[in-house]
């Protein structure tokens, strides 16, 4: 019998359709209801009266449990079909130890509560028709939406790239300052001569500037420019080695514009050298471009030595020092790596609670963690996850259990068991940690979202 009717709210309780349309039930059979229980809430108050003061004690008044009831009439097509609907109906949510879902279709969207049997009453109208009671209890007093929210991560782990504080790796702009293979692009100051020889502070040979008069100093010098940038500020460094101790030393810069034009000079003077066994690093006072410089060449003064007597000079650098805040593309932060953070959403109107699943991977996985970054609430797993293991945790206070790859039962290994829910309208930020980095973990969370 097609009545053509097709209710907003429907209900689905154990294979039976109440409110829908008569074709979408196997037998044809149509049930239209009253349902009164499912929006209501009330609240386990307990208040206790102070003997000797006015008023009461009272304890939390959380949610209670919420008694659902069904009235309405089944129709049917032939009085054999009436029959059959009455079985099915007496034999709604049998098994004892099982709760049931009821799923009601909202204006909102669907909802979903777990419920067990408390009574069904059949009132027999004619051969097709009956009217009908049925009662349920949830005692989860929840209803959940039937689009899971989720979230994963992997383990924190460190990034790449960025900003670079070490001075020694800067770019030098000096094009030999080794004098592995030559000494090209240097001349010797004055009079002294210029030689490679084996040995230097770096790598495997060093320059050499030999005296050949006392009338004037001994060093070596840039014969060719290199490019400087406005706006930076340079270190300049070598290291030296003389023959004999050297009672002064100076390293200059001249500076020129970009015609090769001479500008200014500075210079610094770096002291005396004791040494002769080891190489002594000089060092410049900070070195800005003036204006207009674009290139400049450098010296190694060493001072005025004995005839024959020697310096060996290596390693000479010229570098920028500091960020640089000219470079049109700014600055370089690198690769982030993973945060080990992940952002859980409830968009319900209810606190939610998460069920967490660990997967290892391909390695072992050691003490995992779950916390909740605002409160500091934690779930700590103490104990190995070999590779390909999978520990999952239900927060959910009627469940509270954990398992291991499906059945083992994991719960005593939770040594730290601070149960957190998501709260109703926000996402929570929830870390994910172990005692050693594995590459291959993975923590996701699967969260119904709740409503009163």
């Amino acid at each position: 019998m097609a009545l053509g009717i097709d209710e907003t709210v429907q209900i689905l309780l154990d294979g039976i359709r109440f409110n829908a349309n008569e074709t979408t039930d196997p037998e044809l059979c149509y049930w239209p209801v009253r349902m009164v229980g499912w929006s209501n809430r009330t609240t386990k108050t307990q208040r206790t009266p102070k003997p000797r003061l006015p008023g009461s004690y009272r304890a939390p008044n959380f949610t209670g449990e919420k008694i659902i009831s069904l009235q309405g009439t089944c129709i049917a097509p032939s009085a054999e079909a009436r029959a059959r609907a009455e079985d099915r109906l007496q034999a709604l949510c049998p098994d004892p130890d099982l709760l049931y879902t009821m799923t009601v279709t909202e204006e909102a969207g669907d909802r979903f509560r777990t419920v067990e049997l408390e009574m069904v009453d059949i009132d027999r109208i004619n051969e097709t028709a009956f009217k009908f009671s049925v009662q349920v209890c949830a005692i989860d007093p929840m209803k959940y939406g039937t689009i899971p929210s989720t979230a994963f991560t992997g383990l924190p782990s460190p990034g790449s790239g960025g900003l670079n504080w070490d001075e020694a790796s800067a770019a030098n702009a000096i094009a030999n300052p080794s004098f592995e293979t030559n000494t090209t692009g240097w001349q010797a100051l004055n009079a002294a001569t210029l030689s490679r020889v084996a040995g230097g502070s770096v790598g495997s040979f060093t320059a050499r500037a030999t005296s050949t008069t006392t009338a004037s100093t001994t060093g070596i010098q840039s014969n060719g420019t290199f490019a400087v940038t406005q706006g930076r500020t340079y270190k300049f460094t070598a290291d030296v080695k003389p023959s004999a101790a050297m009672a002064a030393s100076s390293l200059s810069v001249n500076w020129f514009n970009a015609s090769a034009i001479f500008i200014s000079s500075a210079s610094t003077s770096t002291g005396a050298v004791a040494s002769t066994a080891t190489f002594t690093t000089l060092r410049s006072a900070n070195l800005v471009p003036p204006a207009g410089a674009a290139f400049a060449t450098v010296s190694i003064d060493c001072g005025t030595v004995a005839v024959a007597q020697f310096v060996e000079i290596d390693n000479v650098l010229f570098q920028p020092i500091g960020l640089d805040w000219s470079d049109p593309v700014g600055l370089d932060w690198g690769s982030a790596g993973a945060t080990g953070v992940m952002a859980l959403t409830n968009p319900g109107t209810a606190p939610a609670w998460p069920v967490f699943t660990i997967s290892a991977g391909a390695n072992p996985l050691v003490n995992p963690t779950i916390t909740d970054q605002a409160s500091g609430r934690s779930l700590r797993y103490s104990g190995t996850l070999l590779a390909g293991d999978v520990l999952v945790i239900n927060t959910n206070p009627f469940a509270r259990t954990v398992t291991l790859n499906g059945s083992g039962d994991r719960r005593p290994f939770l040594t730290r068991a601070e149960w957190f829910s998501v709260p109703k309208g926000t996402s929570a930020a929830i870390v994910f940690g172990a005692d050693i980095y594995s590459a291959t973990a993975q923590l996701s969370a699967t969260l119904d979202p709740a409503y009163f």
